[in-house]
């Protein structure tokens, strides 16, 4: 059977804060070393084209200075990318303030340039010690259906941590808003009945108002019907 990722409702999660425009970072020489060879020397490098010390100043005073960083510690084929947690640790370094890195994902997604039914199909998930009531604030290097950090951000509610935002590298801008509205959800649920919500709850462990509006995007604008689009889904998860 498969293990539910855990998620929590979305309620006030704001926009995720975001360094650099995408083209601009796969750009950059140090972009490869860094996300595919376990680089962290190419890591600190690529960042640090991305960081100043204004942005810094002027985040420091955005978060409560007891928030803890949390970086989608991800395994990418054989080997770790390093941006994520090279991003956590200059963050914490730079500004006086905790980082977490025990916790970790437990397992291998295969999310790096996956399709959208592939990264539906096999959802991040955490392990590591959450202190409850502790304020976390998560990092990863990317954002693209936002799932991981969606699974990131409910394993650490449901171990009693508190999650008030995130940041990433980069990513699809209309993919920094995780939160969908109203109306991305009353489609979703025109276009798939009941009878198939409960089946999504059962495979995955939530309903709709637990998926990211990118993922709800997605669902919605399949234009086969709803038995091709489960086919799919489980396809997916078998390749």
């Amino acid at each position: 059977m498969m293990i539910h990722a855990p998620r929590t409702a979305w309620q006030a999660f704001g926009e995720l804060h975001c360094l650099a425009k995408e083209d601009t970072v796969l750009s950059s020489t140090f972009y490869h070393a860094a996300k595919h060879e376990a680089n962290f020397r190419a890591a600190i490098e690529l960042l640090w084209c991305f960081i100043t010390k204004a942005q810094l100043l002027t985040f420091k005073w955005s978060i409560p200075s007891d928030a803890i960083f949390v970086a989608a510690h991800a395994v990418e084929g054989n080997s770790v990318n390093a941006i994520p947690i090279t991003l956590a640790a200059i963050l914490a370094e730079q500004l006086d303030m905790d980082y977490l890195p025990q916790v970790v994902q437990s397992n291998r997604v295969g999310h790096t340039k996956a399709n959208g039914w592939k990264r539906l199909a096999n959802p991040a998930l955490f392990i590591g010690p959450i202190t409850p009531d502790k304020h976390y604030y998560l990092i990863d290097d990317f954002v693209g259906m936002g799932g991981t950090l969606a699974n990131l951000r409910g394993y650490i509610e449901k171990s009693g941590g508190k999650v008030i935002g995130g940041m990433v590298l980069t990513g699809k801008e209309k993919s920094l808003i995780l939160r969908p509205d109203t109306e991305q959800i009353i489609t979703l649920r025109k276009k798939y009945d009941n009878a198939w919500e409960q089946w999504w709850i059962r495979l995955f462990g939530y309903s709709f108002e637990f998926l990211t509006a990118a993922e709800a995007g997605f669902l919605a604008r399949q234009t086969k019907d709803a038995e091709a689009v489960r086919a799919r889904i489980l396809g997916a998860m078998r390749s």
